[in-house]
């Protein structure tokens, strides 16, 4: 089967105000990265990719909404969230594909659409397929 080498650019960031978010960030079953995020994180990856379907995937683990959010009249006045900023495949910013071409499973079992900030422990995950080139016009 046909490989293609693929650099692959993820950024996060959080918003904190006690307990640093945790996260894991794979490609497929690959980890590409585990660890805090308490300032904005680039992970930089060349890899070579089977040509077919791939999904990069973005776990936040550490959420507790009792201890990390809190409400002050009705409103969340403190949280913590994870936030997928950019991702780039051969430096080609997806811009608002990594928010109409997602999804977001809590573990809770709900699901959303059209999100970038992780604000509930769960899985962001953005599909895509090899060649990259081919994809990238298909969806831009």
């Amino acid at each position: 089967m046909a490989t293609e080498k693929v650099s692959i650019e993820i950024n996060l960031s959080s918003k904190h105000w006690d307990v640093i978010p945790r996260a894991k960030v794979k490609l497929d079953s690959v980890v590409l990265f585990q660890g805090e995020v308490s300032e904005p994180v680039c992970i930089k990856h060349e890899l070579d990719l089977i040509e077919g379907d791939h999904v990069i995937e973005v776990i936040l683990t550490n959420k507790d909404g009792r201890r990390d959010t809190v409400m002050e009249d009705g409103k969340i006045a403190k949280d913590m969230l994870l936030t997928v900023d950019s991702v780039l495949l051969d430096d080609i910013d997806l811009g608002y594909l990594i928010t109409t071409k997602s999804t977001y499973d809590t573990d809770e079992g709900i699901n959303h659409d059209n999100m970038t900030s992780l604000g509930w422990n769960g899985s962001w995950k953005l599909g895509f397929t090899s060649p990259v080139y081919m994809w990238l016009l298909e969806n831009l």
